[in-house]
């Protein structure tokens, strides 16, 4: 595994935004641009349920083959993610190495959990920042906080529920750039 140094604002070069289960990228894909105005944002439109996804006019079936091929031509280095979009967030975060900003990530859910074979058993690669919803009733804190057990370092809750208001949504992906992301001061 790569060292992670500190990340800076400048180092993020393009983004992929993976929104929720029945939610669309518009409005957070905005905020991402407000925030990193010299980034490329991509923002598939993503249909979960039938493992579709749309970007630039075009469908394709294979959610996790659009992701995998984004991340390795577009050189995606950060990763934000809400609810059904964090789990595959967290996903992908672990096998490219990628910084991330996950709100809500489904990391389990009634029918499937992740397997723990899909992921590298280092949880917490120290590159980002879990941020659950007090409130959230769709991945309540607790079960988060159980499933990750010991193995995430970096979960924030904050005053919201399920839906992640603008405010939340900016500040929280800011904090990703305040935390001391150095490996080596763990």
């Amino acid at each position: 595994m790569k060292d992670i140094q500190l990340l800076e604002i400048e180092d993020i070069k393009n983004i992929l935004l993976l929104h929720g289960l029945e939610g669309s990228p518009d409005d957070k894909a905005k905020y991402l641009k407000e925030l990193f105005p010299n980034s490329e944002i991509i923002a598939p439109n993503i249909d979960y349920k039938n493992d579709t996804i749309t970007f630039n006019n075009h469908s394709q079936k294979g959610i996790m083959d659009f992701c995998e091929n984004v991340i390795k031509t577009k050189g995606i280095n950060f990763i934000v993610g809400s609810s059904a979009g964090g789990r595959l967030g967290f996903i992908l975060k672990e096998k490219y190495e990628l910084y991330y900003t996950l709100f809500n990530p489904a990391l389990f859910s009634d029918i499937e959990e992740i397997s723990w074979l899909e992921v590298n058993k280092n949880l917490d690669n120290g590159n980002g920042l879990i941020i659950s919803g007090r409130k959230d009733e769709v991945v309540p804190l607790g079960k988060l906080v159980r499933f990750l057990n010991d193995y995430s370092r970096y979960l924030a809750v904050m005053d919201f529920a399920h839906r992640v208001p603008e405010n939340v949504f900016k500040d929280g992906v800011m904090q990703t750039f305040y935390l001391n992301i150095n490996k080596t001061l763990r």
